[in-house]
């Protein structure tokens, strides 16, 4: 038997808050045996997916349109060529093949940039509508209103940067250059760079077709891309035989594979793995130019082909270089440029190409005035930026 009188009362234990208790567990279990709830972590919501790489490649293009224009072009057409423009042309421009002073190398990396944007867009809210909207408002609004200054200027007596460089402007010049078809009609370019943005709408308009292709898995993605080529390759090999517009409109389409470069980039990105079955469309790409540059007497004496090149290697750097872990296209110098590439670069050729000129007759030295034109140009570009980013909300 149990000697009950050894007994003692357990002794009270303080009650344990309600909050401690783990559900349906008892208070007084072992610690390691309790059953916890897990804690709700509160997340931020994530950061929309930005271009990564294109920053950058958008910064570089607009630094050498604006070397191209300002520092060498426009010495050049008034008689005398700086020293810095001559040791560059001899020790690098010349070696690699590019020609115009690095200008249109400028140019195909803002139209391989402005092409990676477009189909990142494709994959945002919106989808087509949305992207073709901010064309207009980011894209074809810079050019709208450099081009309603070049058009003032030419009859200020001013010499913004035309084609050709003595612009005689009548009643149709003005809509023909608004409706981007100047080159096309025999009219004279109120903007030196206006092809440029002929051959980015045209690349608009063949991304928002072929969206539904693009925005789906790596195949049908890759099938847009090679349709365009197909259409892009068409015209711009049966417009070396023609005459008229049709020639001029071959000329400019061959530009458009620039931007199909950024789109081909944009799609490795997209997705992992499929470097080498976009390997054979930037071949064709650059089967096509090849070709084409016979039948276009202004291409050849360009080396369009190594200019194209040299595009495609950079920009596939920079996403490469951004994927894995690179922070040159975080840097807010650099994503404010490539930001302001577009309206920087058609900016140049209406205000800080003549301005330079009125700087240069007023004897100021020609470094100051070159530093001068390209902090009003940035400036205005920045007011044109803000405001297209107003309007594209």
């Amino acid at each position: 038997m149990t000697d009950t009188t050894r007994l003692r009362p357990e002794p009270d234990r303080p009650p344990i808050p309600q909050a401690w208790q783990p559900a349906g567990a008892d208070p007084w279990a072992e610690a390691a045996n309790w059953t916890t709830q897990p804690i709700p972590v509160v997340q931020d919501e994530p950061e929309p997916p930005r271009p990564a790489g294109m920053y950058v490649t958008a910064a570089v293009g607009a630094v050498l349109v604006l070397y191209s224009y300002l520092v060498a072009l426009w010495p050049v057409r008034h008689g005398f060529t700086p020293d810095l423009v001559l040791a560059v042309r001899e020790w690098v421009t010349f070696p690699l093949g590019i020609g115009a002073d690095f200008g249109l190398f400028g140019v195909g990396l803002l139209l391989a940039a402005g092409g990676f944007w477009a189909c990142s867009r494709l994959a945002e809210p919106g989808g087509r509508g949305r992207l073709l909207w901010r064309v207009v408002a980011l894209g074809y609004l810079p050019y709208l209103l450099a081009s309603l200054i070049s058009f003032v200027l030419l009859f200020g007596d001013a010499e913004p940067l035309t084609e050709p460089r003595r612009a005689d402007p009548d009643g149709m010049t003005l809509p023909m250059n608004l409706l981007l078809v100047d080159r096309v009609t025999g009219q004279d370019a109120l903007i030196g760079l206006g092809w440029g943005v002929t051959a980015a709408a045209f690349i608009a308009v063949l991304i928002a077709v072929t969206a539904p292709m693009l925005t789906r898995g790596r195949w049908l993605a890759l099938g847009g891309l090679a349709l365009q080529l197909v259409v892009i390759g068409l015209i711009a090999l049966t417009g070396t035989d023609a005459d008229g517009w049709y020639h001029e409109f071959g000329q400019l389409v061959t530009w458009c594979l620039f931007g199909l470069v950024g789109q081909l980039a944009w799609i490795v990105r997209r997705h992992p793995g499929s470097g080498w079955a976009a390997a054979p469309l930037g071949v064709g790409c650059l089967v096509v130019i090849v070709a084409a540059e016979r039948g276009y007497a202004a291409q050849a004496a360009q080396w369009l082909p190594l200019t194209f090149t040299f595009v495609a290697l950079v920009t596939l750097l920079a996403v490469r270089a951004c994927a894995h872990g690179g922070r040159v296209d975080r840097a807010r110098l650099v994503r404010w440029l490539g930001s302001r590439a577009y309206p920087a670069a058609l900016l140049a050729c209406a205000i800080g190409y003549p301005l330079l000129g009125v700087l240069y007759h007023a004897k100021l030295p020609f470094g100051l005035a070159v530093v001068i034109a390209l902090a009003v140009t940035l400036a205005l570009a920045e007011a044109v930026h803000r405001l297209g980013a107003v309007i594209a909300r």
